[in-house]
């Protein structure tokens, strides 16, 4: 029996109760065809390849090595008949560069070829990757011979699992060639079978060479495929493939990737989160550094190379940091691994973004690698020599990198999983936003149920409960495109003051599937109830889970609209230095607090009938947090900026 068919047996979870702990499956679909609003990639741009075309079909060399996944899920249709596979940075572990074309058991919507397939030890067809039509007329017009320098053939690189699921035995990729005249396909000129070994530890691309001999495939109209067999019941039976080189002169030794690349979207220019609500975002949020892997795929002497990395506001594309480090001599991938140079792989971040937003933001962070010291446009290399990342500030906070290749779950009834936040502000929790997969058969999945949780804590974990939400809701799960990922709302909104918060979902009888995201690890910031105490996830990664708050504190209920209107409040001056001033229609009973950035409460006063003169002498520089109460009742808050 296969071994994901374990995952899909009904009464699946009842049965591994046994043990009560965290772990990881397979998923049953591909959330990021489903949901559009998830990934941080642009959207709008294409490939812009610079391949060459003749009457007969593209001109050889053919290469693609898939740079776009940045920006774009379905192969480049200048060079693709189809668009089955799926292009990813996701599921690749330590590829040669940034991007493969993955083959599973799902079609181009991210759903199961045969969602009703019983029989999990059959492999069917699946993924189908073909070439646009290629001309090899110029080879026939040549003297050819088995010499290297007339050689034709093929160089692509594959790596099954990755960060998926293990093809099986019964599993295999394979390729085909076309020969035009006879308009024919001769099948598996190569294969590939899976491997009972669930190659945990086996993160290498793999090399293959295929030589084209036969003169029937030299005339316009070539082509070439790539097919996969696969369990077509869900996410399952990966193979990932890269840097595809077809050309005359090349041969089994031949290593035609004069390349640099960055092989990896970079860690997030936050320390905690990869997105955040702008009203909580202060400086030190900002991480230290971030991560990028850089490799030169060149085998032989070291390439004198620079990295680059620049930040753009998103819409108007202004440019408001950059940064450049080298140059340097990068040795070969192959003797030296990924570049270990500070100034390359983990460059300090020197950048800060503005405090007091108004409204939600984007930055665009755009990584370069060129060859020699300079930055100019023209000594930049190959597309894949540049990686497009977002940083967004929203109304969420997010953990993960907006995909997922596997699920999360927690063996055991009524357990809980919660991710940690720090509110920097007071505000208010309005809902849940939580990828759910349905493992196994979907309409059972419909019945599976939660409620949402919150908790008081600290950096150590959970603490005291603060909320537990009386709805029980349904998961739900959509057979069609949906905007974003669900939002399961709390029955009454929650306001929270600055302070440490873990929010998340306690399962009811079933085991829950979350979807996790394999690249971005922020599991310092997931915890989960088994059945005892909580922990701390072991699992490299990151839930997707996102707590939504409001843009700030709404008035308390019962307030009529004169009343409404009186709680809105300025404060000037702001920064301010000696003092500032509260200037609004207070009532009866209205006050101020002015909180730090911690939390604690430093002043606290009754507000006058129009201004109030607040004395700040005695505080240091720094950010603040003004409240404002009627009654014991929030009405407001402000961000204050003290500058002496």
């Amino acid at each position: 029996m296969k071994i994901k068919s374990l995952f899909l047996l009904a009464g699946l979870f009842s049965s591994l109760l046994l043990v009560s702990q965290e772990a990881l499956r397979p998923l049953s679909g591909n959330l990021n065809y489903h949901y559009s609003g998830l990934n941080g990639a642009l959207k709008t741009e294409s490939p812009s390849h610079q391949q060459k075309q003749m009457a007969g079909g593209l001109e050889i060399p053919f290469k693609e090595d898939f740079y776009y996944a940045c920006t774009q899920q379905y192969p480049d249709q200048a060079l693709w008949a189809d668009s089955l596979v799926y292009v990813n940075t996701g599921f690749p572990i330590a590829p040669p560069s940034i991007g493969v074309a993955t083959f599973d058991g799902l079609n181009k919507h991210g759903y199961p070829y045969m969602p009703t397939l019983l029989n999990m030890n059959l492999s069917y067809p699946a993924d189908t990757l073909t070439s646009a039509p290629i001309n090899l007329q110029v080879i026939s017009s040549i003297s050819y011979t088995l010499s290297p320098i007339d050689s034709v053939g093929m160089i692509f690189y594959i790596q099954a699992r990755g960060y998926g699921d293990n093809p099986e035995s019964g599993d295999s990729l394979l390729l085909d060639f076309y020969k035009p005249k006879q308009n024919t396909w001769t099948h598996n000129v190569w294969f590939q079978r899976g491997n009972l070994n669930s190659n945990v530890n086996d993160s290498v691309f793999k090399k293959i060479f295929v030589r084209i001999e036969d003169t029937a495939y030299f005339h316009e109209g070539f082509r070439f495929r790539f097919r996969n067999m696969a369990t077509p019941v869900g996410n399952f039976d990966h193979w990932h493939l890269d840097y595809i080189h077809l050309s005359r002169g090349i041969f089994k030794n031949s290593d035609p990737f004069d390349d640099l690349a960055i092989t990896q979207i970079p860690s997030p220019l936050l320390k905690e989160y990869s997105a955040m609500p702008y009203q909580h975002y202060m400086s030190s949020e900002m991480a230290s550094k971030i991560s990028v892997r850089i490799r030169n795929n060149r085998v032989g002497p070291p390439i004198t190379m620079s990295y680059e990395h620049k930040v753009y506001t998103a819409g108007t594309n202004s440019l408001v940091h950059s940064y450049l480090g080298g140059p340097v001599n990068l040795p070969s991938f192959a003797t030296a691994g990924y570049s270990s140079l500070q100034v390359h792989s983990q460059p300090t971040l020197q950048y800060s973004f503005a405090e007091n937003m108004t409204d939600s933001t984007d930055y665009i962070i755009k990584h370069y690698l060129f060859r020699s010291g300079s930055s100019q446009g023209s000594e930049y290399n190959v597309p894949n020599d540049t990686v497009t990342q977002y940083q967004r500030f929203r109304n969420y906070f997010a953990l993960d990198d907006g995909s997922a290749e596997q699920s999360y779950y927690v063996n055991a009834p009524g357990a809980r999983i919660a991710v940690k936040v720090k509110l920097n502000a007071y505000d208010t929790l309005h809902s849940l936003r939580v990828y759910f997969d349905p493992a196994g058969n979907i309409n059972a999945a419909k019945t599976r149920s939660f409620q949402i949780i919150v908790y008081n804590g600290d950096n150590f974990g959970p603490m005291s409960v603060k909320l537990l939400d009386p709805v029980k809701q349904g998961v739900k799960f959509f057979d069609k495109g949906f905007k974003g990922v669900p939002e399961y709302k709390l029955q009454t909104p929650l306001v929270l003051e600055p302070g440490t918060y873990y929010i998340g979902v306690q399962q009811q009888a079933d085991a829950l599937q979350i979807g996790f995201d394999r690249n971005y690890n922020f599991s310092r910031n997931t915890y989960f109830y088994a059945s005892t105490s909580w922990q701390q996830s072991q699992i490299a990664g990151s839930v997707m889970m996102r707590p939504v708050f409001g843009k700030r504190v709404p008035p308390p209920v019962g307030l009529n609209d004169l009343e409404m209107e009186a709680a809105q409040f300025d404060l000037y001056p702001n920064p301010a230095s000696n003092s500032f001033i509260i200037r609004g229609a207070a009532y009866e009973g209205t006050t101020f607090e002015l909180h730090n950035a911690m939390g604690q409460k430093l002043n606290e006063g009754a507000l006058t009938a129009t201004e109030t003169e607040v004395s700040t002498n005695q505080l240091a520089n720094g950010l603040y947090v003004l409240v404002i109460r009627n009654k014991g009742m929030v009405l407001c808050q402000k961000k204050l900026i003290i500058r002496n």
